[in-house]
């Protein structure tokens, strides 16, 4: 009825509309559109996207929503609502938001944390030769902008500040592309130092770093023993059932994009890796940098819902500093915009900072580049509880 003429298609007897305009089921694993129930049960057992999550889940590692607070949220639904905020809202929440940030600057970073301007204490040796190495045409495996290297060196600088020991093994977790792992795996290619790599992301994609450090572990010479992809969510991801972080007695875990709730999930799988299997034995250490904080959800704080309850900032408050976070990421806001914005992305990092702290980390948070507005990171080390 688009150009208000029905439709000639026949239909099936029994039906009022032809199969173009019947309601259709989607497969829930792929989404594939199917035009009745039957339909769907006989696809579902010959799915290729349902048989791989299956055999995904069936994984040791894969344990449901182990890491966040509701087994029934689903990361993929309507995040906040979209009606405009009002003006007495926003104020509202600006001078809740001043008067916490009034009380948290024991959160900045300490002196091994990189702040800005960044130390040259802070930068990698190594920085300038890798970053001659990855432009060079003809060698390069990685097409990467500067700006890339502006954020992976300072990273990689605080995670290996203090020397790793013989068994270490460096985490990743939102890998992506395993850029940074790469980057990491550089450094201690160059300096002869053992390690073992984990790379962890909910998706597949193009793994042209996966080869790299693969073709490293393989080469007689190098140092670097074994890396690990895993296709899990961080939400279900526990990390004491991979046998190479296991085993280390230095576990150093590392993200450069780990967006918005999935930090938090990240958070809650180091706590609780931390939890049950150091005590006191080993270390663990962890710096992530923190983006997309538009991308936070109250149900996926878990236990660091308490601290934002103890600053009387319930589910519908912390939406409303959420969705001001994101203002002045563009950079073509008003000054005023930009400010609140980095009010709110800074409160949301205190939050994470105060909660880590509480479980038994010595937590900072610190800026780390100025190559992106969304240029803080968290650093922390398990002393346990």
């Amino acid at each position: 009825m688009r150009k208000k003429r029905p439709c000639g298609m026949p239909t099936r007897v029994g039906c009022a509309l032809c199969g173009a305009h019947l309601s259709k089921l989607r497969c829930p694993s792929c989404t594939t559109a199917l035009p009745s129930e039957r339909a769907l049960s006989k696809h579902l057992p010959i799915c290729p996207a349902a048989r791989r999550i299956r055999k995904e889940r069936e994984q040791p590692w894969c344990v449901p929503a182990c890491n966040i607070y509701r087994q029934s949220v689903s990361y993929k639904q309507t995040l906040y609502s979209k009606s405009p905020l009002q003006l007495d809202e926003i104020e509202h929440v600006m001078k809740t938001v001043q008067r916490l940030l009034s009380t948290g600057k024991d959160s900045l970073a300490p002196p091994w944390v990189p702040t800005l301007p960044v130390q040259r204490s802070f930068l990698l040796e190594e920085d300038a030769d890798i970053a001659a190495e990855w432009a060079d045409s003809r060698n390069s495996q990685m097409k990467l902008e500067p700006k890339h290297f502006a954020q992976f060196g300072p990273l990689a600088a605080s995670l290996l500040h203090h020397p790793p020991t013989d068994k270490l093994a460096v985490l990743e977790l939102g890998a992506g592309r395993a850029y940074t792992s790469l980057y990491v795996a550089h450094v201690l290619h160059k300096r002869g130092l053992p390690a073992s790599f984990v790379a962890v992301d909910r998706a597949g994609g193009r793994h042209k770093a996966d080869r790299t450090i693969r073709n490293w572990v393989d080469n007689a010479d190098s140092p670097l023993r074994t890396f690990r992809r895993i296709k899990c969510d961080v939400a279900d991801f526990r990390i004491r059932e991979v046998d190479e972080i296991r085993t280390a007695t230095d576990v150093r875990l590392i993200g450069k994009h780990v967006c918005g709730a999935a930090l938090d999930a990240s958070l809650n799988a180091a706590t609780n890796f931390a939890r049950e299997e150091r005590k006191g034995a080993g270390e663990v250490r962890l710096i992530f940098a923190c983006c997309c904080r538009r991308l936070c959800r109250w149900d996926w704080l878990g236990e660091a819902q308490k601290i934002w309850l103890d600053w009387g900032v319930d589910d519908k408050f912390y939406e409303v500093i959420c969705r001001l976070a994101q203002w002045g990421l563009d950079q073509k806001q008003a000054q005023e915009y930009a400010e609140i914005g980095k009010k709110c992305r800074l409160l949301l990092d205190m939050g994470r900072v105060r909660w880590l702290r509480r479980q038994g980390w010595d937590a900072y948070c610190g800026e780390y580049t100025t190559a992106s507005p969304e240029n803080r990171c968290i650093a922390a080390v398990w002393r346990g509880v």
